[in-house]
């Protein structure tokens, strides 16, 4: 009778072969975990400074309110990239595009630090090594001022487009700035000179009183539209992400 040999602990085959089937499909899926969890934090990145670059925008609009109403200072994107690139570094990426893409919109592209070297990562980039990519987009939002009788363009501009609705907003009665109605003392009217010059410089007091009461009606009217707009929108007005064209 033929004796059977000891077989403790040997392996078939086919178990051999489904250890490293799992083996290499564990590796792929932590590479593929990996470049899934890159990819995000680039998003992420991207929009960070999107809305950063939104947001810096947002400031500079109400610091150009306090001009009114004069023109604001034009929008200056150098800051707005700053903002951009100090939020793409905070989260672990480079910003590598920025722009105005219209008059209330910013794009950015990150690309991300981290790397993979091996595995499916490759589709992250054709670079080397390879870096996840993402762009991201972000426009202000304005708050609703038509029902007040004023405009505001991203540019910083305000317009009054009601003096009547806005006024009732305000509680102000719109500035009339009526002219002065005195008729200016003609020299020849007076036979002493000193009568016309004491009658001139009544009427130039009484003429330059009543300016500076219209300069002065003016400037509480354009200080409270300021005050009113500013507060819209610091509150109102918002950074929102769109859909990147």
């Amino acid at each position: 009778m033929r004796r059977l040999l000891n077989q403790d602990g040997a392996l078939s085959p086919a178990f051999l072969l489904f250890v490293v089937t799992a083996a290499a499909a564990s590796l792929f899926l932590v590479q593929y975990a990996h470049a899934h969890v890159l990819r995000t934090e680039a998003h992420t990145a991207a929009e960070a400074a999107a809305l950063a670059a939104g947001r810096e925008q947002l400031r500079q609009m109400l610091i150009g309110l306090a001009a009114y109403p004069a023109p604001p200072p034009p929008i200056n994107p150098v800051p707005m990239q700053a903002r951009a690139q100090d939020y793409a570094s905070n989260n672990n990426a480079q910003l590598t595009n920025f722009s105005r893409t219209g008059e209330c919109s910013v794009r950015t592209t990150v690309r991300g630090n981290d790397r993979v070297a091996t595995g499916p990562s490759n589709q992250l980039r054709n670079t080397n090594p390879p870096r996840p990519e993402s762009v991201a987009a972000a426009e202000v939002q304005l708050p609703p001022l038509a029902a007040m009788g004023l405009s505001l363009s991203c540019t910083g501009l305000l317009s009054v487009t009601d003096d009547g609705l806005l006024g009732g907003f305000l509680g102000l009665p719109v500035p009339s700035n009526p002219p002065f109605a005195d008729p200016e003392p003609l020299e020849e009217d007076y036979d002493d000179p000193d009568d016309w010059l004491a009658a001139h410089n009544a009427w130039q007091t009484a003429k330059n009183a009543h300016d500076a009461a219209n300069v002065a009606a003016n400037d509480v009217w354009n200080e409270a539209i300021r005050n009113l707009t500013s507060n819209l929108l610091s509150n109102d007005g918002s950074v929102r992400l769109v859909a990147p064209d």
